[in-house]
């Protein structure tokens, strides 16, 4: 089984209209494919926009390219798109599942807008709500255990430059984004578990003066992976970062590691071109 997931912005002014736009297209022709397994959508709304993820559930890709075409990565597009001021994201990302279940129904408070709609399944029961917290630069010291924990998933990983990951320190690390911030902005994200007032993923991304965007760093802690929080951290800069100009794309991910996990390959993301040393 697959599941397709979409994201997409329009301004806060247009969520109600665009929340039924979106039924009435994306969801109902979803459904009304042989072999879809259910479409839920969840709405998340921050500073001017409102976030739509839709994700579809497909028994098999022949029945997921009978609704997205030959090339499913490639998002569905609708001819009265441009009317809600949609930006949407031109890459979906697919993945494969083990059951139809709601992937929101942990999401399902997000200040109350998660909605779904399936043939098949009811909400699971909620679990730990979490919420997010958007800054600059003045939120790095926030995130510092985090980051010291995807240092260590890097250096575990690394085939070459391990050594580099064991010198590597937070302080240098955020000698180098406090660097980079002049040159341009950067936004930092956080999960929180509102439970506990842990920290439990965060998204570092910079735009810098001349235009180019990059995530500089993802992380979230491995209790809280599956639950839709990564996509939610990579979303969440895209309204700051079109202010600036179009987005680039492909975007880059670094190549220190041995490979690329399918959620970044699914967004696009393509490896750096890596630095010779001896």
């Amino acid at each position: 089984m697959f599941s397709r997931t979409w994201h997409g912005i329009v301004p806060l002014k247009m969520r109600a209209a665009f929340e039924q736009y979106e039924y009435q297209t994306g969801v109902k022709e979803s459904l009304a494919i042989p072999g879809n397994r259910g479409a839920f959508l969840k709405i998340v709304e921050q500073e001017d926009f409102a976030h739509f993820f839709l994700c579809t559930k497909w028994d098999s890709m022949a029945s997921m390219i009978a609704y997205a075409g030959q090339e499913p990565l490639i998002a569905v597009t609708y001819p009265e798109d441009e009317k809600y001021g949609l930006i949407s994201d031109p890459i979906v990302i697919i993945q494969e599942v083990v059951d139809d279940s709601d992937p929101f129904a942990a999401q399902d408070d997000i200040g109350g807008q998660s909605k779904e709609k399936s043939p098949i399944q009811g909400k699971n029961p909620a679990i730990t709500p979490i919420t997010y917290r958007s800054g600059d630069e003045s939120l790095l010291d926030d995130i510092k255990e985090l980051w010291e924990a995807l240092n260590r998933h890097h250096c575990d990983a690394a085939v070459n430059f391990k050594s580099h990951y064991e010198a590597f320190t937070f302080a240098m690390r955020k000698k180098n984004l406090l660097t980079k911030a002049q040159n341009g902005q950067l936004r930092i994200e956080i999960a929180v578990d509102p439970k506990t007032t842990q920290n439990v993923g965060y998204c570092i991304s910079r735009v810098e003066c001349s235009g180019d965007a990059e995530m500089e760093s993802l992380y979230v802690q491995d209790d809280y992976r599956g639950l839709g929080l990564g996509e939610t951290l990579l979303a969440m800069p895209l309204p700051g970062w079109m202010r600036w100009g179009p987005i680039p794309s492909p975007c880059r991910w670094p190549s220190a590691t041995k490979k690329p996990s399918a959620f970044m390959s699914a967004l696009a993301f393509i490896p750096e071109k890596p630095c010779w040393s001896r």
